[in-house]
């Protein structure tokens, strides 16, 4: 969903963002650092390339590396943006991320 050029409304994203937000409290993080972590953890082969603003955003995005996503999170952070690309109508031939193995 993240990454498809569909103009969307925040609301459909809310679940999504719900979810993030408390796996970005419960690491101490922020919710960049979750959807970064989610796609580090996604495939060895996506490289995402954060575009700082500024020193404290390249900090902030360098912290990312400093934890990582538990299994659960990351399997409930797909399902919801599984769920929410399906509730939209969104094909989706490749079902929730999977992590690497």
């Amino acid at each position: 969903v993240l990454a498809k050029p569909y103009t969307l409304r925040r609301e459909k994203l809310e679940p999504l963002f719900d979810v993030m937000d408390k796996i970005a409290e419960a690491h101490n993080a922020t919710i960049t650092q979750v959807a970064l972590n989610w796609l580090i953890a996604a495939s060895p082969r996506v490289i995402p390339i954060p575009g700082p603003q500024n020193p404290r955003q390249a900090a902030d995005n360098l912290a990312t590396l400093s934890w990582q996503l538990t299994q659960e999170e990351f399997a409930l952070l797909s399902r919801t943006e599984a769920a929410i690309r399906h509730s939209l109508g969104l094909s989706d031939t490749t079902g929730p991320l999977q992590p690497a193995a």
